[in-house]
């Protein structure tokens, strides 16, 4: 069958683990003498005389091909001790008979001569194992899984790649049917596809185009993709397949398409927000460059609330952050508390125009109009009928009296409808020791998934 004698568990594997330990080697060139020795001993009434050593060349043999060289000429100088000294005339001696030199010389030359041949086969089987060894290295080096099919169906030979892939052991998937790591609702589909493959053997990927699944031995099943390469060996026609496990690259094409539809989406509510913040900011009494003025600090806000979403990607915005960043200029007439949690990307649009409506307007008309002036922004998030209400409240002191008529405006148009998207509650207080505004929103309708809240938080 193709590939099976890689098998890690073949007899060259066997023999060459037992070469490992000389000493295994030389115990056989001694004791299988002496077993050829005895055997000689007890068929002495049937072999006939004079055959001293017939029975001393199978363990020769055995001894030099299991320990090599070394073990064959041990065990070629034993048996020549045993046979001259049992099996030669004169018996019970070492002192020989010229005849019994002269058949004693021929045995020592038959013996070499198989020593030095199976030495020679030895160095053959070895050089066929390593480079079986060195095939089986590279073929479980392949980042692909490989499997070979016979004509049967049956898996003649896997790598470790296609094991990991599937989880089954070498010894589960040899001899088995290829429809094993096939899904069950296909099985017998698959069958007449390898049957057509055989009858018209061409190379072919058969992932191109369409889905393909493995299963794997805990049933679970993966997208794949396949090849297919036809071969023949002595045992006949097989199949060569290639399986690569093709599931994070459906899950990057997926991400692919969320993204490019996710960006789309984004694309679409930016230029909307950009039509509705130039159409109003153009909609106004103002002097041109004061309206350019208005649009172009609008449009930072929402740019640097985009810039920071991109760096977190998309993930979303600290609301400490949109406020810290709107009201720099004025850090010590700041106070910000309770503001650090992480806004969804929406949320993070609409606050960070609100926030930067509130400067301007405090910068102008308000707080921050004056020396003395200061705006407190608190946040706090408090549990009511079993959902978490989030508020929102800016409030201005020491600035100059309000004058509500001054307040009022496109400004306060962008704190009404900004917050409307999210906020369940808006309220706007002109009173005369300062200008204040308050949003209640649910903490679940402004909030970044639990997973993207900053840990710092």
């Amino acid at each position: 069958m193709p590939f099976q004698s890689l098998s890690e568990q073949g007899p060259l594997s066997r023999l060459q683990k037992l070469r490992v330990y000389p000493l295994a080697g030389y115990a056989i060139a001694v004791l299988s003498p002496v077993l050829a020795g005895w055997m000689r001993w007890m068929l002495a009434g049937v072999i006939i005389d004079g055959i001293a050593f017939i029975t001393f060349y199978p363990a020769i043999i055995l001894s030099t091909f299991v320990g090599g060289l070394g073990p064959g000429v041990v065990a070629t100088a034993t048996s020549a001790l045993i046979a001259s000294y049992f099996f030669l005339p004169p018996y019970w001696s070492f002192a020989l008979t010229p005849a019994s030199l002269a058949s004693l010389a021929l045995f020592l030359s038959v013996a070499a001569i198989n020593v030095m041949l199976i030495s020679l086969l030895n160095a053959v089987v070895d050089k066929i194992f390593t480079q079986q060894q060195y095939t089986r290295q590279i073929v479980d080096a392949v980042p692909s899984g490989i499997l070979a099919v016979n004509e049967q169906g049956r898996m003649t030979f896997v790598n470790a790649v296609l094991q990991h892939l599937f989880g089954y052991s070498r010894d589960e998937l040899v001899g088995r049917s290829v429809e094993v790591l096939v899904p069950t609702s296909v099985q017998s589909h698959h069958a007449g596809l390898r049957a057509n493959f055989l009858a018209d053997p061409q190379t072919r990927l058969m992932g191109a185009g369409r889905d393909l699944r493995g299963r794997r031995k805990d049933g679970s099943e993966f997208p794949v993709e396949i090849g297919l390469n036809a071969v023949r060996t002595s045992a006949g026609r097989a199949v060569l397949a290639t399986v690569v496990d093709i599931t994070e690259r459906k899950r990057a094409e997926e991400r692919q398409k969320l993204l490019i539809g996710e960006l789309h989406h984004r694309t679409q509510n930016l230029f909307a927000v950009i039509q509705s913040i130039t159409s109003r900011s153009l909609d106004s009494d103002r002097a041109a460059r004061e309206i350019r003025d208005i649009l172009i600090g609008r449009l930072r806000a929402l740019s640097e609330t985009y810039t920071t979403l991109t760096e977190s990607s998309w993930e979303g915005a600290s609301l400490h952050e949109i406020v810290k960043r709107e009201l720099d200029i004025f850090s010590n007439r700041i106070g910000i508390g309770g503001c650090d949690m992480m806004l969804s990307p929406s949320a993070a649009q609409g606050f960070a125009l609100i926030v930067h409506e509130l400067a301007i307007n405090a910068a102008k008309y308000g707080a921050l109009s004056t020396p003395a002036g200061r705006v407190e922004v608190e946040c706090s998030i408090e549990a009511v009928q079993e959902e978490d209400l989030f508020t929102f409240r800016w409030r201005e002191t020491n600035g100059p009296p309000v004058n509500a008529s001054g307040r009022k405006g496109f400004g306060t148009t962008i704190l009404d409808s900004a917050a409307r998207q999210f906020s369940d509650h808006i309220a706007f207080d002109y009173a005369p020791s300062g200008f204040r505004y308050v949003l209640q929103a649910r903490a679940s309708a402004i909030q970044a998934s639990p997973s993207r809240q900053d840990p710092r938080h």
